[in-house]
């Protein structure tokens, strides 16, 4: 059984994505105020860092290779985020 993934267009990265849109349409959270609960609760984590804030936009720097991000949910929960 692999990792989800979700394939986003690059440029999202040059506007921003919010953490909590991305969440939702990686199908790890079903709301965004479930994200943000999550977020608050610590139970959120970008690339193996905790993530502190649930106001954060992901850009290009967030990235964990090339085009990837990987997030965390707990401690087994993981979704990987790709930018093509």
């Amino acid at each position: 059984m692999g990792v989800p993934s979700l394939i986003l267009d690059r440029s999202l990265l040059e506007t921003g994505i919010r953490l909590t849109d991305l969440l939702v349409q990686a199908r790890a959270c079903s709301s965004k105020s479930e994200a943000v609960r999550l977020v608050r609760g610590g139970g959120v984590y970008l690339n193996n860092r905790r993530v502190e804030s649930a106001e954060i936009t992901l850009r290009a720097e967030h990235l964990a290779s090339e085009s990837m991000l990987i997030l965390r949910l707990g401690k087994k929960s993981f979704h990987v985020a790709r930018f093509e």
